[in-house]
Order: C-alpha cells, then structure tokens, then sequence
C-alpha cells in the first residue's frame, strides 16, 4: 500500500456471482517498508490458508499480523495482479485508481498449500543475502 503495508485483496463471490455483486475484502499487515529502509533487502510472504480459516503477512522470517479469513472458501487464483489492484468494478469504491508497487522483486514463488511458520522461517534464513 501507499503506507508501506502488505496486503491480500481477495474479491469474494455472492451466492448471484457477477461484477455488480462480488464484494471485495483485504487483509493488511503494519507498516513494512519505510523510506529510511528503501533499497534494503527484504523478505516477504503471505499465506491463505482456508483450512485453519487465517492469512498470515510475514517479514523478514517473523509473523508481523494474523486475521481471520472472511469465508473460508479456498483461494482461486484466476485474473490477477500483483503489486497492482488495478481499476475497481465501481468508479467510487476506491479512491485512489493507481495503487501499485514501485520497487523490484527478485524472486516470486507460489505455493499450492499454505506454509508453516518454520518453513517461511527456513525459506528466509536460505536466501538472505
């Protein structure tokens, strides 16, 4: 986000699934990344896990903030973006319509089931510069 948060935007369905219908949803963490810290190495991940009903934002191999799924219907990834939410379905739901990231990812990988904390912990000590 423009304060320097993760977030998870999930577009949940309605029972009448379509544009008109579908609600939105976000799951954000605290303030991650701070101007004094630009161009720092950083390690980030997220997990949604609709089994144990939570997302969980994670920062440098420590849980930073843990929320509780609306809905815990399995995450299906179909049109998406990352960095970017690109242009809301209403013209007044938002009120910013360019939100995306301006900075650089060196590595992007996507998981099929929710990792553990050990395992992002693992992960991070791996690749840390």
């Amino acid at each position: 986000s423009p304060e320097g948060n993760l977030r998870l935007g999930v577009r949940l369905p309605s029972p009448e699934w379509d544009p008109e219908h579908a609600f939105g949803t976000g799951y954000g963490s605290p303030r991650v990344f701070k101007t004094r810290k630009l161009g720092v190495w950083k390690f980030i991940a997220t997990t949604y896990d609709s089994q144990s009903g939570e997302v969980v934002h994670f920062s440098n191999g420590e849980e930073i903030s843990r929320h509780e799924l609306l809905g815990r219907q399995p995450l299906k990834i179909g049109k998406a973006e990352l960095g970017n939410w690109g242009v809301p379905f209403r013209p007044d739901e938002f009120r910013y319509v360019v939100r995306n990231l301006v900075g650089r990812m060196d590595t992007l990988t996507l998981w099929k089931t929710a990792l553990s904390p050990a395992e992002i912990e693992a992960i991070y000590r791996q690749t840390s510069p």
